[in-house]
């Protein structure tokens, strides 16, 4: 290990180097002197342990160091003199004195320092100086330093004994400021009477909280924001512009619903990227059907309930056709029968077809177009789901559940031709190639 040595050149000790490796040593003494003030403590050394204390207060950084750190520091050095037989020194009290006159410090040190002067102070005067000083501190405090947490001694345990034994909980500072702030108007009382002025603290006027617009995140730097514009056509431009955007995002948007939607999944028809080719009811736009509605219509594939607007199916990541409402229907079908029939999206081919249980359909109206559209029969309804198990080029072997627990063979440009009106019609690709 290398040891550092101040005298070094600065151009290997950079400054700010040196300050951050003293500053380390300091936090490092600081503790050092925290467990040195307990062990003294524990051989009944109260002198010592004071001591240390108030060193463990002054390597720690002072009023930029942890404040639960500092505090109980300060608990410990105010019980040392109050609580036990030691008399308090000149260093003491100046040491006390620095910790209240430090503005920068928090609240409950400055408090608890504040009333431990008061009790130790040797004439009249000191004493109800100080001890005002404590209740006019504990009314300046801001809701935010109200609500710091800090840990330190249960203000609820009467503590009548030097103790690092003392429960340690972690409280809100207004509840600490409040019980000692309570405990200097009890011991002022004392003195002056209960109803002598010097219990009168006005509360002082503090600043109002800032209006929202200040506590809101900033905006945009001046050089990231828009121009304005100059004139009425620039103006209508912005606005098409502004109304064109929210026409992109919003296809966008149904463009990513789309592809997530169960009516995508017929097959791959040769198209270059077959998990964008994924649809069922290719035929729907052309029968007048809304996407939404045929939405609404999709159903578990285990136990056929319908997917809410608020609550969408999840679909398979393996293949992404298949789609439940829970994951026990996605245990049960796995196992049941969708372990077998599963593939990876990217399996895909022109030709690989897929259809859903027919008992999960209630033979909507809606259908019937599609059904005489793709050549299946009346009450068979072709719905994505089922792989299929069969394929020789030219027909498809499809397996159905319920009443039509059967394979059935549908011709295969019969399955795969699309109406001429559809966006995604090209004769060429027809009729497919055989796999």
């Amino acid at each position: 290990m290398v040891k550092y040595d101040e005298t070094e050149d600065d151009e290997e000790n950079p400054p700010d180097y040196r300050g951050m490796r003293q500053l380390q040593q300091q936090y490092q003494w600081s503790h050092e002197c925290l467990d040195a003030g307990a062990a003294a403590y524990a051989k009944r050394k109260y002198r010592a342990a004071v001591d240390l204390y108030a060193a463990a207060y002054r390597h720690s950084g002072g009023s930029s160091g942890s404040f639960s750190f500092r505090y109980y520091c300060v608990v410990m050095v105010t019980n040392g003199l109050t609580q036990t037989d030691l008399n308090a020194t000149e260093k003491d009290i100046r040491f006390l004195k620095e910790v209240l006159a430090d503005e920068n410090e928090e609240h409950a040190s400055r408090v608890r320092v504040a009333v431990v002067l008061g009790a130790l102070a040797t004439n009249i005067t000191d004493s109800v100086t100080n001890l005002r000083r404590a209740l006019e501190i504990s009314v300046t405090m801001s809701k935010d330093q109200r609500e710091a947490r800090v840990v330190g001694p249960d203000p609820k345990e009467d503590a009548d004994k030097f103790s690092q034994e003392t429960s340690m909980v972690q409280t809100q500072q207004g509840v600490l400021v409040d019980a000692l702030a309570q405990e200097a108007r009890d011991h002022l009382t004392r003195i002056v009477g209960a109803d002598a002025k010097e219990l009168q603290v006005k509360v002082p006027e503090l600043p109002p909280p800032a209006p929202p617009s200040i506590c809101d995140p900033p905006g945009p730097a001046p050089e990231e924001r828009p121009p304005a514009p100059k004139s009425e056509k620039e103006v209508k431009k912005m606005a098409k512009e502004k109304k064109k955007q929210e026409a992109l995002l919003e296809a966008q948007k149904e463009a990513a619903r789309r592809e997530r939607a169960l009516v995508r999944g017929r097959y791959a028809m040769g198209m270059d990227d077959p998990t964008a080719a994924d649809r069922l009811f290719i035929a729907a736009p052309d029968l007048g059907l809304e996407q939404a509605k045929i939405d609404s219509m999709l159903k578990c594939y285990m136990c056929g309930e319908c997917a809410l607007p608020h609550e969408p199916h999840e679909f398979c990541s393996k293949c992404h056709l298949a789609c439940y409402c829970s994951r026990d229907c996605q245990k049960q079908h796995w196992k049941w029968r969708h372990k077998r029939e599963c593939r990876p999206k990217e399996d895909f081919k022109p030709g690989d077809y897929a259809c859903l249980d027919a008992k999960k359909v209630v033979n909507p109206a809606e259908y019937d177009d599609l059904a005489q559209h793709v050549g299946v029969g009346h009450g068979i309804w072709l719905i994505v789901g089922v792989l299929a198990s069969y394929d020789d080029g030219h027909n498809v072997r499809v397996t159905m559940d319920g009443r039509d627990a059967t394979s059935k063979v549908f011709g295969r440009e019969v399955l795969c031709r699309l109406p001429p009106s559809s966006p995604d019609f090209n004769p060429q690709k027809l009729p497919l190639t055989p796999k």
